[in-house]
């Protein structure tokens, strides 16, 4: 028999999908009145810190995440709906912020103590650590992570969209409502693009603490960038955290990106796109702007 909390995910699955709320989240956002958006920390969870690490599917944040996970001042999570409680709350059809903007302590508490709740059950102790929260399409969760948890880093990862929409083809994922979307190139693409114009229009709107991991960058100067991710995240960069690939063998290959990794580094996974032009031509109108605004 399920647990509350598997069927509190299936529902989470179920309704935020790309065919229905995502398109809806950019225009619910504009809606809300900043002023209303204050928000304090909660109740202290005994983290010394709490990122996410989130952005679009292939776009490096498993190796980010896995990288970081060597610190021992680190404690990390893979794509656990911890945010779930949030989302059923607030995140439904018909979908208005309002409700968000203006909730009480005690209901923000309540979520709050939810999400902690479901990352001790996933048997992570957070006491004096840096947690990290890695779950890409938790982009889509913005307005919740910023009114739960305003002092929290989050680190966006970018990477070209011409390989991003690639790869998320090519691969094979658990099926859900929004994998789906990756069994055509045109479906990939325009869920790309809603994705990113929702992220957009969340760091414009609520001022994130926001920090870019471009994966071209972290695959060209591994060490320099992975030095400025753990400054920011009040770490210091130990040798040991980039010999990854023995670390993260002993893990679920829960990702298409956790198998990779066994491998180490790969420094091929660039312009891949390249190879594969003709085949992209029919969705690069989706893309170019995205294209151009992060400059590649």
């Amino acid at each position: 028999m399920r647990s509350h909390g598997s069927n509190s995910i299936t529902r989470v699955r179920n309704s935020f999908s790309p065919g229905n709320i995502t398109r809806a989240l950019p225009a619910a956002l504009e809606k809300v009145d900043t002023a209303q958006w204050s928000a304090v920390n909660g109740p202290v969870s005994g983290a010394a810190g709490h990122a996410f690490l989130l952005g679009f599917p292939r776009t490096g944040t498993t190796l980010v995440e896995v990288v970081l996970d060597g610190n021992p001042r680190v404690v990390s999570l893979e794509e656990h709906e911890l945010l779930a409680d949030g989302v059923l709350a607030f995140m439904r059809e018909p979908l208005d912020f309002t409700a968000l903007a203006c909730a009480d302590a005690a209901t923000l508490d309540k979520l709050r103590e939810a999400y902690w709740r479901r990352v001790r059950s996933a048997g992570v102790d957070v006491a004096g650590k840096v947690f990290v929260d890695k779950h890409p399409l938790n982009t889509l969760k913005l307005p919740l992570i910023a009114k739960l948890f305003p002092q929290a880093k989050i680190l966006f990862a970018v990477r070209d969209p011409r390989d991003v929409i690639l790869s998320c083809f090519r691969r094979r994922f658990q099926m859900n409502p929004s994998m789906y979307e990756f069994l055509t190139l045109p479906g990939a693409a325009a869920f790309y693009a809603t994705v990113m114009q929702f992220a957009d229009t969340a760091q414009r709107v609520l001022k994130l603490n926001w920090h870019e991991v471009r994966y071209e960058r972290l695959i060209a100067d591994f060490e320099l960038e992975m030095r400025g991710i753990c400054a920011l995240l009040g770490l210091d960069w130990m040798p040991s955290m980039g010999e990854f690939a023995q670390r993260v063998q002993a893990r679920e290959h829960a990702t298409p990106s956790t198998a990779q990794l066994s491998q180490g580094l790969v420094t091929s996974a660039t312009a891949q796109w390249r190879h594969y032009e003709p085949h992209l031509a029919a969705v690069l109108p989706v893309l170019k702007p995205w294209i151009k605004r992060l400059g590649y």
